[in-house]
């Protein structure tokens, strides 16, 4: 479990092929706010099972006040959907 008083944002993927789009994802919300930003890959059995590339996202806690406030905004959403339209368009 991590702890709920850092800042971060973090997009796991389970398979090869969905790192680009994790890392596109974290490439775009780098500038709302968040400590850190990272795209990990992690054993998620709902993303190994998939026929396409899948990511699970981790916006932080909303317990911690500074998270809460980045992900309410919604630039931060709008900044997700841009990855995710990057990705698409390569």
């Amino acid at each position: 479990m991590r702890d709920t008083n850092k800042n971060y944002f973090m997009v796991g993927y389970a398979r090869q092929d969905a790192k680009g789009l994790a890392e596109s994802i974290t490439n775009s919300v780098k500038q709302v706010g968040f400590s850190k930003s990272v795209a990990e890959k992690h054993s998620y059995g709902v993303l190994e099972r998939t026929n396409a590339p899948g990511v699970l996202i981790e916006s932080g806690n909303i317990n911690n006040p500074k998270n809460a406030l980045i992900i309410s905004n919604s630039t931060f959403i709008r900044r997700i959907v841009d990855g995710i339209n990057n990705y698409i368009k390569k």
